[in-house]
């Protein structure tokens, strides 16, 4: 269905919106926010607290990691973990090395 055609349809033939396509848009749009509502304040405290889950987070407080920040440049453990996983790909055994031909 084309752009033209969508909103088309959600006119009456006097040319006016038609209110239960609009009313249904704000509904799908209040039931999205209501969703993310929540995700964020029952779904997410809830998995926190889940015994497999609650270590790391207790790490990550205690450790005093911005665990919403986009990169992790200025926490040493994630050198570390950078390190390692280098290593762990690099002296893999049976990994291709680059060097051999």
């Amino acid at each position: 269905m084309d752009v033209a055609a969508y909103h088309k349809a959600d006119e009456r033939q006097d040319g006016c919106k038609n209110p239960s396509g609009l009313i249904r848009k704000w509904a799908a749009l209040f039931l999205c926010f209501f969703l993310v509502w929540v995700f964020m304040f029952v779904i997410a405290p809830w998995i926190e607290k889940m015994p497999a889950v609650r270590p790391l987070a207790e790490f990550i407080e205690e450790s005093g990691i911005d665990a919403s920040a986009l990169f992790y440049t200025d926490v040493e453990e994630a050198s570390e973990a950078e390190l390692n996983m280098y290593n762990t790909m690099k002296y893999f055994p049976g990994a291709t090395s680059s060097k051999r031909k």
